[in-house]
């Protein structure tokens, strides 16, 4: 498995959670990446990682896309919490609390639907011009003309079963001011070096 963030800026909150999830790969034996914004002058940056997920599944079977403000919360959790809620199904994806798709946390498993998946949700931009610039952006584009064209093909369990956005495993730290959210990841990131003995 491959887990991916995407950045782009000087955010203060960057280096923590990239350390938090770098640690959790190292620990599990999983590639950790951070790759900045493709060429697409047509959309906002942040719709690049859906073209980041697409890149690294012809280097792996399975890639976690997170954001740059989700971290891996529990460090002795096995990856295997994720993967077996796929479930056969080409993505896996977690609600939030409006019952929608929250794109801050997802995997995909490469295969002809994980592109199809993948490849339409990119395309929605072109598509939509409304999803391109205005918020929520790839979140918007993913629940209007994705998931339910591909519902078959997607794993989206309810919150109350698997919670990617405030959950024990993935926690999101999302609809927060850049300063709280580096307050918030500064104490995730004392508390699990205080656990697992970071220096």
């Amino acid at each position: 498995m491959i887990v991916a963030t995407l950045q782009f800026g000087a955010l203060p909150y960057f280096p923590i959670s990239t350390e938090i999830n770098r640690r959790y790969c190292e620990r599990h034996g999983l590639e950790f990446v951070v790759r900045g914004p493709v060429e697409a002058p047509d959309r906002h940056p942040v719709w690049s990682k859906v073209a980041i997920a697409l890149d690294l599944l012809e280097r792996d079977e399975l890639v976690l896309v997170l954001d740059a403000d989700a971290i891996f919360a529990d460090h002795d959790a096995s990856p295997d919490f994720l993967t077996r809620h796929l479930n056969g199904s080409a993505m896996l994806i977690g609600a939030d609390g409006t019952g929608s798709a929250n794109t801050g946390a997802w995997l995909v498993r490469r295969g002809p639907e994980a592109f199809s998946i993948l490849n339409a949700w990119w395309y929605a931009p072109r598509r939509d011009a409304a999803v391109a610039y205005r918020w929520p952006l790839d979140q918007a584009g993913f629940n209007r003309y994705v998931l339910g064209k591909f519902s078959s093909s997607i794993a989206f369990p309810k919150l109350a079963e698997l919670d990617l956005v405030s959950g024990s495993f993935i926690h999101h730290v999302m609809a927060r001011s850049v300063e709280q959210k580096t307050r918030a990841l500064a104490r995730a990131r004392a508390e699990l070096g205080l656990r697992h003995g970071w220096d």
